[in-house]
């Protein structure tokens, strides 16, 4: 490809189609138009009422996320067909793994956001959370019409005074097999009030997987009732993308892995096409391994050509030879190169593996290293009921650790507050905090601020090799610490209103929490020794 076209191609993508509340435009660099009820020809408003039929969907509360649904068969979405999808709280759907989107939120398109490739129906700050609120959302598919729908139910806004919300909103998404269009009806709106402390306050519209191509729609605009938007998807594509870049980086979310350090390590990654064009040459995957951050020294080169990608190709790539970890803290980095690809922001991904000495005492499980944070992490409307904090996930290399002492680095608390630490296992619904093995609670006096917070526990509590959380509450307005340099570990979670979902910030940055655990088999030795002196 020229350096020419090139050129010419990223200034393609990079044009988009905003507007107020007004008729057709379009298309994005794609290929997408937009049509609405004002339009000749537009479509025509005709809600389909699934408040009964319709699936409940669980887990949504303030800002978060609801666990990825199946949709009844793949949907043609830009340049890929989506298997399953994301329900926000906020009025939106992610069209591929998204993290949440939470005020104050980004233009359409923004690459590189909260998340990519996602649909705003109506993104605003709503809330499923709090007593009395009547907001649901049900998901419908009509065999007949081979569309699936997706209905927002009675959701208000979010406010800081009693009851934490007021309004309400009821608009749908319908995503239509016959022709990939995307419609959104809009059956009765509360007018959303502008605070003026964020730029996009509420907004509609689609954006591509990458981010970089989309159309804004609605921007500061409350659509009015009996509305209703369709998505045209094109006869022909404007652009052919080729698209090569690596994801699952050891696990399905690139997740921070404890391992044992001595211990061979098999380093995978998927390595898939998501464009809709085959590579126009063999595409070669690059495994790294560096020592403590991404500028660290090498500790593991490796290269391996997996050949051309069809279009949305997806291939499982091992490095060989396995790599044996150190202790401490590595960074894993995947790269491709080659093949045509038109998109280079998505060819690198990091994560982070953390080795564990085999049989050691009192080791940090967490995903910090230092005393100096880069943020703090405070919510609103915070109270003394648990339902507000953050957590952090932590997956043993093996079911032979307990637990000995659990630590959050407190940034700032006054008399006035609170707070808490548990630990859980993770047996909750698909996987969230559940049944808690140890509590501790705290005045705002007993606690410093600047420093770690470090309770020991009594007694030492063995743990799951699948899993545990460290949760930290808050009450009133405590702040916990955060450090935002790379590696990430993505295992960091938010408690908003009960519900727990990955953290908004996964991306770039980590909580400061930890825990201090031991190899059980050291631990029945200590037992041991103790009892016989």
């Amino acid at each position: 490809m020229s350096s020419r076209l090139l050129q010419r191609l990223l200034l393609c993508m990079a044009i988009t189609a905003t507007a107020s509340a007004h008729a057709a435009g379009g298309p994005d660099a794609y290929g997408y138009t937009w049509l609405t009820t004002a339009d000749p020809g537009g479509p025509v408003f005709n809600w389909i009422d699934i408040s009964a039929t319709g699936t409940l969907v669980t887990g949504l509360a303030d800002d978060n996320a609801a666990a990825a649904l199946p949709l009844p068969q793949p949907f043609r979405y830009y340049w890929t067909d989506v298997a399953q999808f994301v329900v926000g709280s906020n009025g939106w759907i992610g069209m591929q793994p998204a993290a949440n989107i939470a005020s104050c939120f980004p233009a359409i398109p923004t690459a590189g956001g909260a998340a990519d490739g996602y649909i705003a129906a109506f993104m605003s700050d709503l809330i499923f959370g709090g007593a009395g609120n009547p907001a649901s959302v049900r998901t419908f598919y009509d065999t007949v019409g081979d569309r699936f729908i997706i209905s927002y139910l009675d959701v208000p806004y979010w406010q800081a005074a009693a009851p934490g919300f007021f309004g309400s909103n009821t608009f749908q998404i319908i995503l239509d097999y016959t022709d990939d269009s995307i419609t959104v009806q809009f059956l009765s709106m509360t007018p959303f009030i502008n605070n003026g402390s964020c730029a996009h306050d509420a907004g509609m519209g689609i954006e591509s997987p990458q981010g970089t191509i989309g159309l804004g729609v609605l921007d500061e605009v409350t659509p009015l009732n009996g509305t209703v938007w369709r998505f045209v998807y094109p006869d022909v594509p404007l652009i052919s993308v080729i698209d090569p870049s690596p994801s699952a980086l050891l696990n399905a979310d690139s997740a921070a892995m404890f391992v044992h350090a001595g211990a061979p390590q098999t380093l995978n990654a998927i390595i898939g096409n998501s464009g809709n064009a085959m590579t126009t040459s063999g595409v070669t995957a690059r495994a790294e391994v560096l020592q403590t951050n991404t500028a660290g020294a090498s500790l593991y080169d490796q290269s391996t050509n997996i050949g051309t990608l069809g279009m949305n190709q997806q291939v499982p790539v091992n490095f060989s030879p396995d790599y044996v970890p150190l202790s401490g803290p590595q960074v894993l980095r995947v790269s491709v190169s080659g093949g045509g690809d038109i998109n280079p922001g998505n060819n690198s991904v990091v994560s982070e593996i953390r080795g564990l000495i085999p049989g050691g005492a009192n080791q940090i499980l967490g995903y910090v290293d230092t005393s100096v944070p880069t943020g703090a992490l405070s919510w609103n409307g915070a109270s003394g009921q648990f339902d507000f904090g953050a957590a952090i996930l932590i997956v043993p290399p093996t079911a032979q650790y307990v637990v000995n002492s659990l630590h959050a680095f407190i940034s700032t608390i006054d008399s006035a507050d609170g707070m808490a630490l548990e630990l859980r296992d993770n047996d909750g619904p698909n996987g969230a905090p559940g049944t808690s093995l140890a509590l501790f609670e705290y005045a705002g006096a007993s606690v410093g601020s600047g420093t770690w917070l470090n309770q020991f526990l009594p007694t030492p509590i063995a743990v799951d090799a699948d899993g545990f959380y460290l949760v930290w509450y808050q009450r009133g307005l405590p702040t916990l610490g955060i450090v935002s340099n790379e590696p990430v570990s993505r295992r960091n979670y938010e408690l908003l209103g009960g519900a727990f979902s990955p953290w908004r910030s996964n991306a770039t940055s980590d909580l400061m929490l930890r825990v201090g655990a031991s190899s059980m088999d050291v631990q029945l030795v200590e037992l041991f020794r103790n009892g016989f002196e």
